[in-house]
């Protein structure tokens, strides 16, 4: 019941069948459709500011990485000589046409989601980005509280692109704002 308190639509109760759970997204995806699915969600938040419309220029940025796979310049941390959507900080270094971030060359592993993080956090170097709007500008949809989720991420990140993840260098925390990638 307290999903429905916090914006939920639906709820279900263990132990479902599966014949409801199928019945129940189907009607959702009715009511999706009906009220004109992507192109309303807009509308039905009227009145309140998406974060993808406070981020401006660094969700538009992102948003054209995710088809084209070319992020603008914007700042520091974009390396024009070699391509269009490489970005360099320090030893940190981006390249998003080829999906690979390396540190003093060599290559980490990052998972896609991480990989998108650190690519918005980058193309607009300096610039605090909250939890949600993160969360926003690479998942494409509202969610009331994901502090704890972007903390678990960019912790992991830190683990893998820092030196000493407990003092680093790179990606810092805006203590009560959200993150940055320092250039």
């Amino acid at each position: 019941m307290l999903g429905l308190h916090v914006g939920g639509d639906d709820y279900i109760v263990k132990p479902f069948a599966p014949a409801e759970l199928f019945a129940r997204i189907r009607s959702a995806l009715r009511r999706y459709a009906r009220l004109g699915g992507a192109a309303q969600r807009g509308g039905a938040a009227a009145g309140h500011n998406s974060a993808a419309a406070q981020l401006g220029g660094a969700a538009a940025a992102y948003n054209a990485a995710g088809r084209d796979g070319r992020v603008p310049s914007n700042g520091a941390a974009h390396n024009a000589e070699n391509d269009a959507d490489t970005y360099r900080v320090g030893t940190l270094v981006l390249n998003g046409r080829q999906k690979i971030v390396t540190v003093y060359g060599e290559a980490v592993n990052l998972t896609a989601f991480e990989f998108n993080i650190l690519r918005l956090l980058i193309a607009s170097p300096d610039r605090v980005f909250s939890s949600s709007q993160i969360y926003e500008a690479i998942r494409g949809e509202l969610v009331c509280d994901v502090n704890r989720l972007m903390s678990v991420h960019i912790r992991h990140i830190r683990e893998k692109i820092e030196d000493n993840p407990k003092e680093p260098r790179y990606l810092k925390v805006v203590y009560g704002l959200g993150y940055k990638v320092v250039s």
